[in-house]
Parts: C-alpha cells; sequence; structure tokens
C-alpha cells in the first residue's frame, strides 16, 4: 500500500479563499512557544548551576552573560526551526503552484510563524517591559540624584560615623557625654560642607575650637584635624558619586546589549523558521519520515 500525498486543486475559474493555512501556522507557532518554554527551564537550571553564592565560586559574570547569549541564540532557532518545519510539513500544498512557488509558500508560513512569535513575545513582555525602563529610568534618575545626593547621603553617613569619631580623638580619651556635642555638631558642619563642596571658614574655625575646648588639642592642631577629616568624608562622597555613576554606566550598557541580543535572536528566529518551513515541506512532498535528526523516505 503506497502513501501518497493530497494536493488541493481549485477548479478552474474559482478564487482561492487564502494560500494560507492557518491551522498549520498556529500549530507551528504551539510548537515553537512550548519548545521555547522548555529551553528557557533548562537554561534557567543551567544559569542557577552556575552561580553561587561565594566569590570563590562559581563562574564570572562574564562567562555566565556568554552562555546565557550563546543558549538564548540557539534554542531560539531551534524552536522556530522546529515551528516552522510543523507547519510546513502539516501544510498541504495547492496545486496552481510550481515546485519554486510551493517553496516559496511553505517559507512563508513559517516567516507567519515568525511574526506570531515576536507579537506573543511583545505582547507578554511589554509590561516586563515597561518596569524594566521604568527601572531603568530610575536607575538613571537615582544615578544623577546620587551624584548630589550622595554627596550628602553617604557623605553624611561617612561623617556621622567612623570619620566624625576622629574629631574627638584624644589621649586619655575624654568622657562619652563631651564626645557626643563634638559629634553631633561636626556631623551635621562636616555633612553640609560635603553637599556644598567647601567647608566654610566660620564653621571651621567654630568646629575647631569645638573641639579644642573638648580635647588637649590647641586651636591649630583642632583645625589640622577638622580639615583631616573633611577630606575623608569627601572622599567617601565622591567615591559614593563615582560607585553610582559607575553603577548607571553598566545598566545602560546591559540594556544596549540585551537589545541587540534579542534582535539578533529574532533574525536568526526568521532564517530558522523559513528554512524550516521549507524542510518540512520538502519532507512533506516527498512523503518522508523524520526520525529526531535520521529521514528515510516510504
Amino acid at each position: 500500500m503506497s502513501n501518497t500525498t493530497s494536493v488541493v486543486t481549485p477548479a478552474a475559474g474559482s478564487p482561492i479563499a487564502s494560500y494560507f493555512n492557518w491551522s498549520a501556522i498556529f500549530a507551528g507557532a504551539a510548537v515553537a512557544l512550548a519548545t521555547s518554554v522548555v529551553f528557557v527551564g533548562f537554561g534557567s537550571a543551567l544559569g542557577l548551576g552556575l552561580v553561587s553564592p561565594w566569590d570563590s565560586s562559581g563562574s564570572g559574570v562574564t562567562t555566565i552573560g556568554i552562555i546565557a547569549a550563546i543558549w538564548f541564540l540557539a534554542s531560539t532557532a531551534f524552536a522556530y526551526y522546529v515551528g516552522g518545519y510543523v507547519a510546513g510539513r502539516m501544510r498541504p500544498p495547492v496545486g496552481d503552484a510550481t515546485g519554486g512557488e510551493v517553496e516559496m509558500r511553505d517559507a512563508l508560513h513559517g516567516a507567519v510563524i515568525w511574526a506570531l512569535g515576536v507579537f506573543v513575545f511583545a505582547w507578554i513582555g511589554i509590561s516586563t517591559a515597561t518596569s524594566v525602563a521604568t527601572g531603568a529610568a530610575q536607575v538613571g534618575s537615582a544615578a544623577v540624584d546620587a551624584a548630589g545626593a550622595a554627596v550628602q547621603s553617604e557623605g553624611a553617613e561617612a561623617v556621622a560615623g567612623y570619620t566624625v569619631d576622629k574629631l574627638t580623638r584624644a589621649s586619655p580619651p575624654i568622657s562619652a557625654s563631651r564626645a557626643s556635642e563634638v559629634r553631633e555638631q561636626g556631623a551635621q558642619i562636616l555633612a553640609r560642607a560635603v553637599a556644598d563642596g567647601e567647608l566654610d571658614a566660620d564653621d571651621k574655625t567654630y568646629l575647631a575650637e569645638l573641639v579644642a575646648s573638648r580635647t588637649a588639642l590647641t586651636q591649630e592642631e583642632a583645625e589640622a584635624r577638622v580639615d583631616e577629616v573633611y577630606a575623608e568624608a569627601q572622599s567617601a562622597a565622591e567615591a559614593a558619586a563615582d560607585a553610582a555613576e559607575e553603577a548607571t554606566d553598566a545598566a545602560q550598557n546591559a540594556t544596549l546589549v540585551m537589545g541587540f541580543l534579542t534582535a539578533t535572536g529574532f533574525l536568526i528566529a526568521l532564517v530558522a523558521a523559513w528554512f524550516g518551513a521549507t524542510m518540512g515541506g520538502s519532507h512533506r512532498d516527498g512523503n518522508t519520515v523524520s526520525r529526531v535528526f535520521v529521514a528515510r523516505r516510504v
């Protein structure tokens, strides 16, 4: 008993409703989507296996990024190839076309699957993309504010802690009550100075007098200590601002790479779906039974 290929032959003069077989297209799109989900699961497990909470263990960020990019491109291409193959294999050919036209129609079915995949990706990911964009904008805004606010907040934290304690160091140590007054006022003055970018001369003189009155330092020594503590606080604030700027640059670069990778993945997916659909149509016309990567004719 021989297998035959069913060819739809329109009657003479009868119009053809559509050359697209939407059942085959939706079936191929469903298979492509399911395959993508499976590969995403495998990729997530692989990524978790490479990441370690310990600094000395696991792979580096660059290595993980490269592996993730390769996995994304390869899995996307394979998923759309399979989806295109299913559509091309299941599409019944229309008998008014030559061999080349049949192949083109099969390929266009793969292209429609790709378009549906892009649409579904955009539809599902639109809220996520909005959240990411909002988060990126917030990061950028926070980084801009951090250049000034971090100078004040981070700098204030620095002068309010270990750094400001240097103002009251003395031998023998002074009492906690005497030191607390210096720390409180010193933190306020130095935080304001760090935010303004310079230490006011009157504030410097007042703070030096306060330090000298609570410790055994002379006025000159107290002023030198105030200058030293202010320089450390300013350095800490500048370091915080630089860190915020670096974080913003890193986020921007990551966004650019992700956008380029996504666009590249979609282009590769188009080629894979196109090629898969033509391969499926060729196997359909040749009555070829595909068993994984091995094909035979029946």
